[in-house]
């Protein structure tokens, strides 16, 4: 081995080698390593490391030593101004992390309030025309757009400054339905109501035709009635004035026949002369009459 080259010696048993790689590998058999225990670990020794951001270049490349590891142990190690930076961007982090935790996007928190204020919104018995929900949406959008909406609950204050928004623009429409809702319910109880009394003149109607037809119908049979009546009674009168004669008649000079055609004339001119309205006394003064003229 060439005495100007620079060695590295094992502090352990004091053997030469030629550089630190030689010196880790050695450290697997070397039994004065072994006999110290856990003062030192074949992991530890050297290892070559990356120039870090603010340490010197001289220093990157240069193994640094350490008492923990024996004396004279050639280890390679990160510098206390590294881990210092490490700890810091570690905290750094965690912070961030910390702060942006649980945060969603600002579109899905204003997409999932117009969802809740618009597209899953109904009002029974109301519809709302695309048109109005459109600029609904649109408005809505714009003005929560320029809130601070990651840090309020969208279930609260959006929710109401939403509704307010939707408000605005679905009133109207729900005003002229229900305007729309109120002419057609009038127009539905006007027709209701000329129905009524159409049915109700015509049921009027149909009863008054119905007194009319039974006041005729009984007219009819009272005229019927009276007409038999009168009838029959015509009968008895022409029938006492046959009678009334054959008794005027017995007194009277006369053969069976003469009288029996006497009688028969006079209850011929009877029969034709009375009415059936006449009384007995009538009828005895007109068979007084034609006896009267037939035996002149």
């Amino acid at each position: 081995m060439d005495k100007n080259q620079k060695q590295t010696v094992c502090n352990f048993c004091g053997e030469h080698f030629k550089n630190a790689q030689a010196v880790r590998a050695h450290l697997k058999g070397c039994k004065a390593y072994q006999d110290r225990g856990d003062q030192a670990s074949p992991g530890n020794f050297p290892r070559q490391i990356s120039p870090r951001e603010g340490l010197p270049k001289d220093k990157s490349d240069t193994p640094s030593k350490s008492k923990e590891h024996g004396k004279g142990a050639v280890i390679e190690c990160d510098p206390p101004q590294f881990k210092e930076k490490e700890k810091v961007d570690q905290s750094c982090n965690e912070k961030m992390v910390s702060k942006h935790e649980g945060r969603r996007p600002r579109s899905d928190i204003i997409q999932e309030t117009i969802n809740k204020v618009i597209i899953y919104f109904h009002r029974f018995g109301y519809s709302v025309p695309s048109a109005a929900q459109s600029d609904a949406i649109q408005e809505i959008r714009k003005k929560l757009t320029i809130l601070p909406v990651e840090e309020t609950p969208p279930h609260s204050e959006l929710v109401m400054i939403a509704e307010g928004i939707r408000d605005r623009f679905y009133q109207p429409v729900f005003q002229a339905q229900d305007g729309a809702q109120r002419k057609e319910k009038e127009a539905r109880e006007k027709v209701s109501r000329e129905e009524q009394d159409r049915s109700r003149a015509e049921i009027i109607s149909a009863w008054e035709g119905l007194r009319q037809a039974l006041q005729k119908s009984r007219e009819e049979e009272e005229q019927q009635a009276e007409k038999l009546r009168i009838e029959e009674n015509k009968a008895r009168l022409v029938a006492w004035g046959k009678r009334y004669a054959q008794e005027l008649l017995r007194e009277e000079d006369l053969d069976a026949l003469s009288k029996s055609e006497i009688c028969d004339e006079v209850e011929q001119i009877v029969n034709e002369e009375l009415s059936g309205t006449e009384s007995l006394e009538d009828v005895e003064k007109l068979v007084e009459d034609i006896l009267d003229e037939d035996l002149e």
